[in-house]
């Protein structure tokens, strides 16, 4: 669904006209600079289209007119910085399903625009998910970023695209994607209302500022995910659903490359959530981890940022230098191994761990079971360590491999 303009029939054999770019650049369907970081501070389209139809796009409609016996002329306006491959609109046979949702006393406004005859479906399915989720991200990230312009879904010819305040959602009013079931956990949420309403807090409201830095977007999107999970399923099947990602991971290349360059790998998304991941489990040493991410959310809100921001601001809630950490995930496409073995001699047991990396000076810590009931973080280097696990008796010792992307390997020493 990429590459511009999507003309097609709806079931009616009516027309129906989409757009989307993403990677490409806006540049594709009207004249704009190149580089995605470069963003209005506003935006106001106008379009001259057959006036059977009706057309959607970002932000509000201001005006409506008749242009011709034919024709019609309508403007909408953005008023918020936006991406410029976030500019769309939508042409078909729609109809606007209206709401609202209040909240800290102040009301969003939600539209639904679906196709004529999908409305009833559209309305149960909307009415259903959209609200919960709405409330889920909001206390998570903090309110939605784009009041004024309002919250919108248009019923489109493809899956999905993040669109600001006018998300494309081609999802069939089903859960999964596109009929499949996307957790692998047979969870019941539809994943592109949730994957691309996510966006509206990751990539579009906080977006990047060079090409290089596209994996904020898809990373913490995706990570939002996780988040929804948990507040629908609980913290223990959220865990699990992040974990999947694993298999979904090719670690073929880096995620992220020069700066002037986009590095176009799924591994953007899976991999990225799960360094995100990580993220939370070394931060909650230190700071809770709920708080953090809110106020990194609220405090970026509407800026571009770049992957050194995140690294010196994730720094800063864990209490340590993360710069080498980050490295090695984003920047090599190999895993960081945790190498360790357990000792037995007259003394006991003795554990022995160090980190094999690219990147000298890797110290990511991790954490351990060493009883059944007690848990300790470990602070491994790039080169040996030790630790007494017991005096007598057998150890009982489990790395969480659960909960840290690590490699992990037993040493032959």
């Amino acid at each position: 669904w990429s590459g511009g303009f999507v003309w097609t029939k709806d079931s009616l054999n009516r027309d129906w006209v989409n757009l989307a770019c993403q990677g490409e650049g806006a540049q594709l369907w009207w004249p704009v600079h190149p580089d995605l970081s470069n963003e209005p501070k506003k935006a106001s389209m106008t379009f001259l289209y057959p006036s059977h139809l009706t057309l959607v796009s970002n932000g509000r409609k201001t005006k409506e007119e008749k242009f011709s016996p034919e024709k019609k002329l309508v403007r909408w306006e953005v008023s918020y910085p936006i991406n410029t491959y976030n500019i769309t609109f939508y042409l078909g046979n729609y109809v606007l399903i209206s709401d609202t949702i209040n909240r800290q006393e102040k009301t969003l406004e939600l539209s639904y625009y679906v196709l004529d005859y999908e409305k009833e479906r559209a309305e149960k399915w909307f009415g259903n998910e959209v609200k919960p989720m709405l409330r889920c991200y909001e206390n998570a990230f903090g309110l939605y970023p784009f009041e004024n312009d309002g919250f919108k879904i248009v019923q489109s010819t493809y899956a999905g695209m993040e669109h600001q305040s006018a998300i494309a959602y081609g999802n069939g009013f089903s859960s999964g994607y596109l009929g499949d079931d996307y957790s692998g956990l047979g969870l019941d949420f539809d994943f592109i209302l949730v994957h691309e309403t996510g966006h509206e807090w990751w990539g579009n409201s906080i977006s990047k500022k060079t090409k290089a830095d596209f994996w904020i977007h898809e990373a913490f999107c995706t990570y939002a995910e996780k988040v929804y999970v948990k507040c629908r399923y609980g913290e223990e099947t959220a865990e699990k659903y992040i974990y999947k990602k694993r298999a979904l991971v090719k670690n073929e290349s880096p995620i992220v490359g020069k700066k002037s360059h986009l590095l176009e790998t799924l591994d953007l998304y899976t991999k990225g959530s799960l360094i995100i991941n990580n993220m939370e489990h070394i931060i909650s040493r230190k700071n809770k981890w709920e708080v953090f991410l809110r106020k990194f959310a609220e405090e970026n809100k509407h800026k571009n940022i770049e992957t050194e921001d995140i690294i010196r601001q994730f720094s800063l809630a864990a209490g340590m230098p993360l710069k080498a950490v980050f490295e090695q995930f984003l920047y090599y496409k190999d895993l960081p191994e945790l190498e360790y073995i357990i000792d037995k001699d007259d003394h006991g047991f003795l554990l022995r761990y160090r980190w094999n990396a690219d990147i000298q000076g890797f110290d990511m810590p991790i954490k351990a079971k060493i009883d059944q009931d007690y848990e300790e973080w470990f602070y491994p280097e790039t080169t040996w360590k030790e630790y007494k696990l017991t005096k007598s008796g057998a150890p009982f010792f489990q790395w969480r491999e659960d909960l840290f992307y690590v490699k992990f390997k037993v040493s032959a020493q």
